[in-house]
């Protein structure tokens, strides 16, 4: 079971890994990411060529549109006198028209061409105010603008050492998955090993008397029925065999030794015996 364990836990990283490095379609990889900040990078480098051509031709940005909003408001007025000149010389135009020299509309359209040529006055003085302001803001826009292109100079080798991390980081990864493989090949084969050898030695007990049983049995030949020695019957036989009768050898007898008995006698019948009497 612990194998078992270990072995699905071996596949579950090395699953994790591969989508880590390669992605799917809707979670890119680390290798989406790299291309995709390749893309960045070149992005940034054309961005940064445009900024300098805006910052050598217009310079400070905000100070730019502020001019231009007071640009557009003077120009506001001075086509508001624009509007009322054109209007005056209408109705100078019907006046002169007239007849009658004492005709009230002559004198009222002089009166209003006045009035348009004083505010178109005032209006492009105005419009030259506008206009002064936007020497300054050029210079700004320029000063600004230098400085947001090394700013962006920075940003761009940032994302470069950026992406560089992360082409090493995926590398790693690369290796690390590689060596995780070769880990859990090794695995496995531990694996298949030690149910090999389960499997082998379940019945390990069982086998060693079997062995022993079978060894005794052949040492001793149990099974062995002596025939005649050239009889063909003979198997396993690793040594000559002969028969060999002879009439019976009877066990030697030990010899008997034979004491003489005392006879019993007073004195005088055993000097009588020595003299033979």
């Amino acid at each position: 079971a612990g194998i078992g364990g270990l072995k699905a836990g071996q596949d579950q990283i090395i699953a994790g890994l591969k989508l880590a490095v390669f992605g799917t379609e809707a979670q890119p990889g680390l290798k989406t990411l790299v291309e995709n900040y390749a893309a960045i990078d070149a992005g940034i480098n054309e961005l940064i060529s445009q900024i300098k051509n805006l910052s050598a031709n217009m310079g400070s940005l905000p100070e730019l549109i502020s001019g231009l909003q007071q640009l557009s408001e003077q120009y506001d007025l001075f086509h508001q006198g624009l509007e009322q000149y054109t209007s005056a010389v209408s109705q100078l135009a019907g006046g002169v028209s007239s007849t009658d020299p004492n005709q009230p509309g002559l004198q009222s359209g002089f009166s209003r061409i006045a009035e348009g040529l004083g505010e178109l006055k005032s209006g492009g003085k105005d419009l030259r105010k506008g206009g002064d302001k936007l020497v300054p803001g050029s210079t700004e826009l320029t000063d600004g603008g230098t400085g947001l292109s090394s700013g962006l100079s920075e940003l761009k080798d940032g994302v470069r050492e950026y992406i560089n991390g992360v082409k090493d980081l995926s590398s790693g990864l690369r290796e690390y998955q590689d060596g995780l493989i070769a880990y859990t090949d090794g695995v496995n084969e531990l694996a298949e090993g030690v149910n090999e050898f389960e499997a082998e030695t379940q019945d390990i007990d069982q086998q060693l008397l079997d062995e022993i049983d079978k060894k005794i049995d052949e040492y001793l030949n149990k099974d062995f029925v002596p025939e005649s020695f050239v009889s063909a019957q003979n198997v396993n036989v690793e040594s000559v065999q002969f028969v060999f009768t002879t009439e019976e050898i009877p066990k030697p007898k030990a010899a008997v030794i034979e004491v003489p008995k005392e006879e019993n006698g007073n004195f005088w019948d055993r000097v009588a015996g020595l003299f033979g009497g």
